[in-house]
């Protein structure tokens, strides 16, 4: 693996390179990162503190493209074309970013990971400008934001829920993403009966409370297998969680939550509550 830093740097275009086990360290500004290829383990990209940037039209044979605080920028018509998880995130993770464009994008595994930040008290996930046609194995990733009463019938492939209030999830089946699905600042939401399968996470909830999350199949998590952050409130009951590789159930600064009838089965480390 060899490393390429550009740091404190503006008004650059990195265009048709073929990157080969090699990492991109990247701190800077008005920056275009565009019709590249690049193929690598570890993370191909890592951004850190930059903004007004754009990464359109590369193709990622492997790896992860990480985003850390961030803001102002476009990810569009990228191909994330890992066809192998094996417990390591692939795809696009996004720690603390704001004012992004999402879209025309294609995964065949991992998808979109959020990030949190856990140094800060106070974090929301309102970071989206456009968010159009990203998919993950041909199925749609849906965003669904600022909605109320609502019962999820269209099929995705992962799902992030943003700020919203009483909505349905039930019934789906996910597999081989970074997160199944993502729930932040939304409240009286009921997870039922949704099957994951060889997830990096499987649920991941911040910052909501008063949601039900009953008779949910977790098998194969690589990482945490239903993690609550900030969340109060919720109600957690009769899931399977079997088979992973690190906790079964993590709760952070979390608090009058009712977590009873779990089945949690060969994993390593099965419930912490900090």
């Amino acid at each position: 693996m060899e490393y390429c830093w550009l740091e404190y740097c503006t008004g650059f275009i990195i265009k048709q390179f073929n990157f080969l086990n090699v990492k991109l360290l990247i701190g800077g500004s008005r920056f275009t990162i565009e019709d590249n290829k690049f193929s690598s383990k570890e993370d191909c990209i890592f951004i850190e503190s930059s903004d007004e940037f754009e990464i359109r039209d590369n193709i990622f044979s492997d790896g992860l493209v990480d985003l850390w605080h961030c803001t102002d920028v476009v990810v569009e018509n990228n191909l994330f074309e890992s066809t192998v998880f094996l417990g390591s995130q692939k795809g696009l993770g996004l720690y603390t970013v704001k004012s992004l464009t999402l879209k025309h994008n294609s995964f065949k595994v991992g998808g979109i990971n959020l990030i949190l930040d856990p140094s800060r008290d106070i974090y929301h996930f309102r970071l989206f400008d456009e968010f159009i046609n990203n998919t993950i194995d041909t199925q749609t990733i849906l965003l669904i934001y600022n909605e109320s009463n609502k019962t999820v019938t269209e099929n995705f492939g992962q799902l992030i829920l943003l700020n919203c209030t009483n909505i349905l999830i039930s019934n789906h089946s996910l597999a081989e993403v970074n997160a199944g699905i993502i729930i932040s600042d939304s409240s009286n939401c009921t997870i039922v009966k949704n099957n994951f399968s060889n997830c990096f996470n499987a649920l991941n909830i911040y910052y909501s409370t008063n949601c039900f999350i009953y008779n949910n199949s977790i098998i194969n998590s690589y990482e945490i297998g239903m993690f609550l952050i900030s969340s109060d409130y919720n109600i957690v009951k009769f899931n399977q969680i079997q088979n992973g590789t690190s906790f079964g159930l993590y709760l952070w600064r979390s608090s009058n939550n009712q977590i009873n009838g779990q089945q949690i089965v060969l994993h390593i480390k099965r419930i912490l509550i900090i």
